[in-house]
């Protein structure tokens, strides 16, 4: 990982990247219908999880104005490659922290990418308002699915944390189908 910004939680310029790989092992067993209409029992094997984040703060325009721009990816295989992850272990995405303007955890697939764009306006070392655009590619054996979506936000420094408020559209929808987005973050 690198971290070269000013501000963990509301950076005014400079990057992050994290880069990493694991691995996982299930244990138990499935049963799927062979051939003929048999039941067959196979035994779950380890899985691999590679994950890529990356964030940029741009300080644009004017003092207090920031382009903020984030791209992720995880990639989860199975040791092998012609069985297919445990749906629980797939990347559940949407909700206040991926994919706004989609219920939480509601997007699902064992590879996915997605992206966020966003123009911030800073109101205090904590707080911001912000527009925002989020689009995620979700690669499920040999089809991808796209879902993007659009909104506005605030994030408030409440004094006893943070608390983060998005209004965000599903693409293609009208604002009759607008997801509100509520994350708080206590100190301690």
């Amino acid at each position: 990982a690198v971290d070269t910004r000013d501000r963990r939680t509301n950076p005014r310029s400079g990057a992050y990247a994290k880069l990493g790989s694991e691995r996982l092992f299930v244990s138990g067993e499935r049963t799927t219908m062979a051939a003929g209409g048999s039941p067959q029992t196979e035994e779950l094997a380890g899985m691999y999880r590679s994950s890529l984040d990356a964030e940029m703060a741009i300080p644009v325009l004017r003092q207090g104005w920031i382009g903020f721009i984030g791209l992720h990816g995880v990639d989860l295989r199975a040791d092998d490659g012609d069985q297919r992850p445990p749906i629980a272990e797939w990347e559940q995405l949407g909700g206040a922290t991926t994919v706004r303007g989609y219920a939480e955890r509601s997007l699902l697939a064992p590879r996915a990418g997605w992206g966020t764009a966003e123009l911030r306006y800073l109101l205090g070392g904590q707080s911001r308002a912000y527009m925002l655009t989020d689009a995620v590619a979700l690669d499920m054996e040999g089809s991808t699915r796209w879902e993007w979506a659009y909104g506005a936000g605030i994030q408030v420094d409440t004094g006893i944390g943070l608390l983060n408020v998005a209004v965000a559209v599903p693409g293609g929808q009208g604002f009759s189908a607008a997801v509100v987005h509520a994350q708080a973050v206590a100190k301690f």
